[in-house]
């Protein structure tokens, strides 16, 4: 399996990227808003980690990453500022152990690539079922021409030959 991809926004204060890099995650550091965006956007990211700056960025960060990717989202906090935190997926304090955090970590970045994988599985079936129930009514229009009850034959008045030959 792949090594997990990390986005990293934010001050990188307690050196976190280096802690995700030791633990194999290729990490991608974003500076800005604009580069958060266009790193989301790209299909292969299996987590973002947000280390708290300034409440508003924060903020802004996080409905950057909830409109452009289905990543799981991890915020570090730094300050007690009061701000909508359901947005992110885990939130931490910063003197939580790394130990800790690669662990939850690595548990979010796998449920998120099962989830993926499973979606991914689910909309091949849809697609494969949707083909098939294209094809499907010329062979159910076929089927009627050989029923002669659901040709039009009447349901009422069941054909009599086959009970006067039983008789």
């Amino acid at each position: 399996m792949a090594a997990a991809t990390v986005i990293h926004f934010g001050w990188d204060d307690c050196y976190r990227v280096q802690a995700l890099q030791a633990a194999g995650y290729e990490v991608r550091e974003s500076v800005s808003l604009d580069t958060l965006k266009l790193d989301v956007e790209r299909d292969d990211v299996d987590a973002v980690i947000v280390s708290e700056a300034e409440p508003g960025a924060t903020e802004k960060a996080a409905a950057v990453v909830r409109q452009h990717s289905g990543a799981p989202l991890i915020l570090f906090r730094r300050s007690r500022a009061a701000f909508d935190e359901s947005r992110f997926d885990r939130v931490y304090s910063s003197f939580i152990p790394p130990e800790f955090w690669l662990f939850e970590t690595a548990v979010v970045v796998e449920q998120s690539r099962s989830l993926r994988a499973e979606s991914q599985r689910l909309r091949s079936e849809a697609k494969a079922l949707q083909t098939r129930g294209r094809r499907r009514p010329a062979r159910a229009t076929a089927g009627l021409k050989r029923n002669p009850l659901a040709a039009g034959g009447n349901r009422d008045k069941p054909d009599r030959s086959s009970c006067a030959e039983r008789a």
